[in-house]
């Protein structure tokens, strides 16, 4: 039925049979034999002729629709397949609107193409409606934007958060009554204008001053217009433009102020004769995303060029430096507030673990950070077995830490099953191992391997080797089941341990890894070089 797909879909872009034609390097009469294949095959025919251009039947719009799925299917299995060959070849489509192509996004190219130099990035830009419909139809993988899209149809992964300044060119003599409120670029670069105690600039200030607006589909136009309208200001705009990179430009030529990013400063390599002024905090604050399609196969090159933009290298080096200065200096103290018990380790020499507004933990930055990833694991007590009516004959079971349940590479992590079965009959126990962060069953070990004969109220301790993971956190459920007479291959379930009742231990050790579920000691995939 699909024999012959990519020649309709070609005439279905192109709205003509030549244009097709040309575009598959095939004669117009060999182009419409193969679509009048096709039409047959499928019983109706796919376009109507009639038109000009060409249109779809009603026929034809059920098979477009069905091609366009076939294509997604094959592209998602395509990206698969590429994941698999890591990152030696593949091709990866970023969107961005002039500004972010032009200012934001190659120095993140430049350190993806260096890193994987085989795969071809195909950089799309356009406005943010038509990047958003290319992501929509999966012609783009990452769109690289300032608005807030829909989180139920994308997934987005934070990059940054920017201010709207307002430029206004060096040469209006308004600069001169303004000294109070103006900020260099170097200012801009070194974060001034988002401090608090530096004043906003009245925009009443700039009486009759010419502006350059963008157009009113971008937001940035919208959220100006409302910065002016709260201030009860209204601007002599004397043109509109599509891009914010023309106004900021006009702007340099001292053509008019207009209002811009302030990551087109920050990235700007040249200095510009203009000067810049803060705006109202609400209003000028918007945040940068990388977005996906929600539901799109993540490939390894998305994913990476994902960790290239949001774990911004450059800035993790500014850190190192930071903190490598200023353990330098005695006099000096610096209070590290954060999540990451990475840079706890990293940076700090002692840390103090608040819950709920009381120091719960404090000294050794080691022993800190691994009581907070206690604390952030659900806790079971092995000694605190709640109350159970043994005497209703109920089976019940729980998993039970029995080892300390932060674990490293050379550890074995070792846990209990207590239970309450009173059959005197066979009955098995088959364990699950779950991945918390990265999902999945990474180990079941099916329903036959423990297998007991001791009724009664019991707890029966088991190991695990960790030194085949790397870091992680993980949960083990447990199900007690006994032989099914009417189902033999099949053991039925008697009593289950999941939730409060498992067990959940972490793996933490500097010489694992983090990314992949299993140590690269265990598992690793050896290049043997050329075979001829």
């Amino acid at each position: 039925m699909f024999d012959g797909k990519e020649y309709v879909y070609a005439v279905y872009e192109e709205k003509s049979f030549s244009k097709a034609a040309q575009k598959l390097y095939i004669t117009q009469p060999a182009l419409s034999t193969a679509i009048k294949k096709v039409e047959k095959k499928i019983g109706t025919p796919i376009f109507d002729r009639s038109t000009s251009p060409i249109g779809l039947t009603p026929g034809g719009e059920v098979y477009i629709d069905a091609i366009e799925k076939l294509f997604a299917l094959e592209q998602n299995t395509l990206n698969q397949l590429n994941n698999l060959n890591g990152l030696l070849a593949g091709k990866l489509s970023v969107g961005g609107t002039i500004f972010f192509t032009s200012f934001v996004l190659p120095g993140v190219l430049s350190e993806f193409s260096h890193r994987y130099p085989q795969i071809k990035i195909d950089l799309q830009e356009g406005t943010t409606t038509q990047l958003t419909d290319k992501l929509v139809a999966e012609e783009l993988d990452l769109l690289i934007d300032n608005s807030e899209l829909d989180d139920k149809n994308y997934e987005k992964y934070y990059y940054s958060t920017e201010r709207i300044i307002l430029a206004v060119p060096k040469s209006f003599p308004i600069n001169e009554e303004l000294t109070q409120y103006q900020l260099t670029a170097e200012d801009i670069r070194a974060g001034r204008h988002s401090q608090a105690e530096f004043p906003v600039l009245p925009l009443p200030l700039l009486k009759s001053t010419p502006f350059i607006f963008v157009k009113e589909e971008n937001s940035i136009y919208k959220r100006s217009m409302k910065m002016c309208s709260r201030q009860n200001y209204s601007p002599n705009i004397i043109m509109k433009p599509d891009q914010v990179v023309s106004a900021f430009n006009m702007a340099g030529r001292g053509v008019g102020a207009t209002f811009i990013p302030d990551g087109l400063i920050v990235n700007l390599p040249y200095e510009v004769p203009l000067c810049f002024y803060k705006m109202n905090e609400e209003l000028a604050v918007r945040y940068v995303y990388l977005y996906k399609k929600r539901n799109k196969y993540l490939t390894k090159a998305m994913e990476e060029f994902i960790r290239v933009a949001v774990g911004d290298e450059a800035f993790q080096r500014k850190c190192d430096n930071f903190f490598a200065e200023i353990k330098k200096d005695p006099t000096k103290t610096v209070i590290l507030v954060t999540h990451s018990m990475d840079a706890v380790k990293k940076y700090c020499n002692k840390a103090i673990l608040i819950k709920d507004g009381e120091i719960i933990a404090s000294g050794d930055k080691n022993d800190v950070a691994d009581r907070y990833t206690l604390e952030n694991l659900k806790q079971t007590d092995s000694q605190d077995t709640k109350e159970v009516v043994e005497e209703s004959n109920k089976p019940w079971l729980k998993v039970l830490t029995a080892s300390k349940p932060v674990c490293g590479k050379d550890d074995v992590f070792e846990f209990d099953i207590e239970y309450f079965f009173d059959q005197d009959v066979d009955f098995y126990f088959t364990m699950t191992l779950i991945d918390m962060k990265r999902g999945g069953l990474t180990f079941d070990p099916g329903p036959s391997s423990y297998k007991f004969h001791r009724p009664g109220h019991h707890k029966i301790r088991f190991a695990l080797p960790v030194s085949i993971f790397n870091n992680g956190d993980f949960q083990i459920v447990a199900s007690l089941r006994v032989d099914d007479p009417d189902n033999p291959k099949k053991p039925k379930a008697i009593a289950f341990a999941n939730g409060e009742d498992a067990c959940v231990f972490a793996i933490r050790d500097s010489r694992n890894g983090d990314y992949a579920l299993l140590n690269n000691d265990i598992l690793s995939i050896k290049c043997k070089g050329l075979v001829d």
